[in-house]
């Protein structure tokens, strides 16, 4: 076994304790099939399942019903398999490098494409290594060259397509169960991703739309001369003239128009502060710098 964030000092100390057996089971195809025996560590095997927590437990129990329902398909051999064994071995590999915090019941999706790419892995090197004993490739004699790269397609069009193949599995109506959820609490493998990828771009446009205003402004309140007034209306009717021009893209003018948006604020604030200050109502002309703040 590797050191790792999996399995912990304690567990791997009490493996090291636990005895392993001799079977009677040959090399699949061997012509001395029947005189051959193996190695088994089922004793570490079971301690290392009863280390597990719940959401490990779940990435397993969906992986097996993937492997029964989908993985099926993209194997055409007559002699070739994908085994629950494959899956738990996945499944350790993909605990012994993940770090403990990953594994949350918020992030269930996102762990079982961990373990679904560390299927991908094996395939793509053609060898699944077993998790305790050193040397052996469990994919030998189970899945032949052609199926394992028919399912490595497969496997990769599940998580190119949000795992939306969960929304289909039969077995205990997992499906039907999940489509029975609302659509905003749906679990995607990508929600978390791409909420903190919008935010970071929500953020940084943010940042440069206020950058822009208070460049505008500072010019102007740095300039003595200027008429606070006059300039926002300026700088307003410069951008206007932008958006009608048939150069400007989409994207630039509802960038501009925010930005519009923005400076009509600060020239109504100023408006109405400037009024306030002299005890004088707003007139029409004024106020209607207001009104247009909420026409945008």
């Amino acid at each position: 076994m590797q050191h790792g964030f999996w399995p912990s000092q304690e567990t791997l100390q009490a493996a090291r304790m636990c005895p392993c057996f001799l079977v009677p089971d040959g090399y699949h195809g061997s012509p001395t099939e029947q005189l051959e025996w193996r190695i088994t560590p089922n004793l570490i095997e079971r301690l290392l399942m009863f280390s597990l927590s719940m959401v490990p437990i779940k990435c397993l129990v969906v992986l097996k019903m993937l492997k029964k329902q989908e993985f099926v398909k993209y194997i055409h051999c007559e002699n070739c398999k994908i085994t629950t064994f494959h899956c738990k071995t996945a499944l350790f590999f993909t605990l012994n490098r993940t770090p403990q915090n990953v594994w949350t019941k918020s992030r269930l999706i996102e762990c079982i494409v961990r373990c679904l790419q560390t299927i991908l892995e094996f395939l793509n090197q053609g060898e699944c290594p077993h998790f305790i004993v050193e040397g052996v490739d469990l994919l030998d004699g189970k899945l032949c060259r052609e199926c394992q790269l028919s399912l490595k397609q497969g496997i990769q069009g599940m998580i190119q397509d949000d795992m939306h193949v969960l929304f289909h599995l039969q077995i205990d109506d997992l499906g039907q169960r999940l489509m029975t959820l609302p659509h905003e609490v749906r679990p995607y493998p990508g929600d978390d991703v791409n909420a903190a990828i919008c935010g970071k771009l929500a953020r940084d446009m943010f940042q440069l739309h206020l950058k822009h205003v208070q460049i505008v402004c500072s010019r102007l309140c740095n300039n003595e001369d200027a008429d606070v007034y006059t300039g926002m209306n300026n700088e307003i009717n410069i951008l206007e003239s932008l958006t009608i021009n048939p150069s400007t893209t989409q994207f630039d003018k509802n960038y501009i128009h925010f930005i519009m948006k923005l400076l009509m604020s600060v020239k109504a604030s100023v408006t109405s502060s400037n009024c306030i200050q002299y005890g004088q109502p707003l007139p029409p002309d004024k106020l209607a710098v207001i009104w247009r703040v909420t026409e945008h």
